[in-house]
Formats: structure tokens, C-alpha cells, sequence
């Protein structure tokens, strides 16, 4: 969406706030902010959710957006979320986000395959959204450890399998060696940099001595 107000100063927020009211410019931003988040369709509500297809147990994140005034104070607590699918249907409630008072959210897990519709409804104002859910991937329909597969490879690779309860014996399995290396190197006295006030604080303290017992 692009604004173009010319000369029109007062059209632009922060200045107008500096010389007028936030309410005599608040409706014009207050629709284009609607505007945005809920689009053409001309419904106070949008639902939204993060995909179009899911994973068997995978996370649905939902969001809806309702059309209602920022200063009132009649907004809903929470917003019903009906989730159907074939026969059987549940609900869970969408909360308000602490970052937009127009914004809803909730999460939930589908545990079947196949498609899910899913409907908000606050008001007069209603929308529906349809996901499909898919089987898991291959990495996480069998989850249990193949502790043979693992000990073949091992093999294979002339390496050994270790249990959580045998990690203690890893170390010893790698026979590991310490080794010592001695390293040499020279050192001109006369370039470190402690040097020279030592030879100044050493001949500032003799020749405070022989002033004390007035020698020459």
C-alpha cells in the first residue's frame, strides 16, 4: 500500500502528534491498519495458521485478527476455535498476543491423518481455514535406536559401538597418550621492557645510599 499526501503535513503521524491530538488523525491510520490486516475481503476476522499441510503431530500454529476499535475496552478475553475433523470435533481458545490487541493466538497438535477444518467465530464475524495432514516423515515414524544396524557399521568402519551406560569406557578405548613437546627459544635480556627501570631504580637506590653516609 502506498500513501501520497503532498503537501499535506498533518497526514504524517509523528508531526501531527507534535501540534494536534492522536485523535485527529488516529481514524486515518486506524483503517489502514485494518486495512492491511484484514485485507479485501471486508470480514472483522481473518484466520490464519502457518501452512497449508502439516505432519501428524507436528505443531499448528493459528492466528486471527480481529477488526475492533484499539481503545476500546470491550475486546473478547479469548477466541473459540472450533477444529474438526471428520466426526469428531474440539475447541481450543486463541488468546490475545501481548504484542498486537488485534491479534489472537494459539497453537495444537493434529494426532490424525487427513483434513482438518478448522473455524473462529466472535460475533457477527467468522472464518474457516482447511489444513490436510500428512504421515510423519521417515525419521520420525520409527524413533527407537536399531543397535544392531549401529554395531554393523561400527564394524564396518573398524569402530566399536558404546551404550549410554558404557560412555565411561570410551576413553579408555582410545588408549589416549599424552604428549609432550619442550619448545626453546632465546631471549635478548636487553630488550625486555622491565629492564631499563630496573637498572634506574637500582642506581637511584645506590646513589641514595652513598649520599646517606656522605661518600662521593
Amino acid at each position: 500500500m502506498a500513501l501520497a499526501t503532498a503537501s499535506t503535513w498533518r497526514y504524517d503521524l509523528p508531526s501531527a502528534e507534535s501540534s494536534a491530538p492522536r485523535h485527529f488523525h488516529g481514524n486515518l491510520w486506524r483503517g489502514l491498519c485494518r486495512f492491511l490486516l484484514i485485507g479485501k475481503r471486508g470480514s472483522g476476522l481473518r484466520l490464519h495458521t502457518d501452512g497449508r499441510v502439516f505432519h501428524r503431530n507436528e505443531q499448528v500454529k493459528v492466528q486471527t485478527y480481529l477488526n475492533i476499535n484499539l481503545n476500546s475496552e470491550s475486546s473478547p478475553q479469548s477466541i473459540p476455535l472450533i477444529i474438526r475433523h471428520g466426526d469428531e470435533e474440539q475447541q481450543i481458545f486463541l488468546n490475545p498476543s501481548p504484542d498486537n490487541p488485534s491479534r489472537y493466538e494459539g497453537t495444537f497438535r493434529p494426532q490424525q491423518m487427513g483434513e482438518y477444518i478448522l473455524k473462529v467465530e466472535a460475533g457477527a464475524y467468522q472464518d474457516e481455514r482447511t489444513i490436510r495432514v500428512t504421515p510423519p516423515e521417515q525419521e520420525f515414524r520409527v524413533t527407537h535406536q536399531n543397535v544392531a544396524l549401529l554395531k554393523s557399521i561400527s564394524e564396518v568402519s573398524g569402530g566399536r559401538y558404546f551404550s549410554a551406560n558404557e560412555a565411561a569406557a570410551i576413553e579408555q578405548a582410545f588408549k589416549f597418550k599424552p604428549e609432550v613437546e619442550t619448545f626453546q627459544r632465546s631471549v635478548f635480556i636487553g630488550s625486555l621492557p622491565w629492564i631499563l627501570p630496573l637498572l634506574v631504580a637500582l642506581i637511584s637506590a645506590e646513589w641514595v645510599l652513598r649520599k646517606r653516609e656522605s661518600l662521593p
